[in-house]
């Protein structure tokens, strides 16, 4: 998440509290999805979500009117009929409102055609799945460092590649037996164990002292 995006809050000025609450969902989900990180679209984004939300209320309103007009009734008491379901006024209104919202999504590259035809817009939208994927398989990439013990995490996905044991460790302890023997019976020197080995000669003799007993068993 950019800092851009960190800092943006939809405002919603001019709206309810209920209408409020359903814009703030619906600019996290358009930006969450689309991966809409910059000030100004951000900007952009309000705009489309403040207008959407009016063209609900709209929508509401058209719905109070019908219930209105299908409960009147005339003069002999049967329910009145009426050929103007939504006022000439609100319709243009709505009209209006509908094309500004379709400018803005298609500034923002909000259809479908557009998302297709940009490269790369589908590397950056595979740059944000990955991070997702991290987040969500984080297990997948715990290791542990042989030398310390302590936890970290790699960016590749382990599950995919073979496990194969190292003859150079003993559990987590950088070792090897035989090669620990020949050292035992003067075959080689303690110099050689430690660059087989990757360590310093301290190393062997902390091996020779608290891993490999003298009489050449494994601890």
């Amino acid at each position: 998440m950019t800092k851009s995006k960190k800092k943006y809050r939809f405002q919603g000025t001019g709206l309810t509290k209920t209408e409020k609450r359903w814009g703030k969902k619906r600019f996290k989900e358009y930006s969450e999805n689309n991966h809409i990180e910059t000030h100004s679209d951000l900007i952009l984004l309000e705009e489309l979500v403040y207008r959407e939300t009016i063209h609900e209320r709209y929508k509401k309103k058209v719905e109070e009117l019908s219930r209105e007009l299908k409960g009147r009734k005339t003069k002999d008491g049967k329910h009145k009929v009426s050929t103007e379901i939504i006022p000439k006024h609100m319709l243009n209104a709505m009209n209006d409102n509908t094309e500004q919202m379709l400018v803005l999504r298609e500034k923002l590259g909000l259809f479908e055609n557009q998302k297709d035809n940009d490269p790369l817009k589908y590397i950056y939208d595979l740059e944000e799945k990955f991070k997702k994927w991290k987040e969500d398989h984080w297990d997948e990439r715990k290791v542990s460092c042989p030398f310390c013990s302590k936890i970290f995490f790699l960016n590749i996905r382990t599950d995919k590649y073979t496990a194969n044991k190292s003859p150079f460790f003993e559990g987590k302890v950088i070792a090897n037996k035989p090669l620990f023997l020949l050292y035992k019976k003067g075959k080689i020197t303690k110099q050689e164990v430690a660059e087989v080995l990757g360590v310093s000669p301290d190393y062997v003799d902390w091996l020779s002292r608290n891993y490999y007993p003298t009489d050449n068993s494994s601890k």
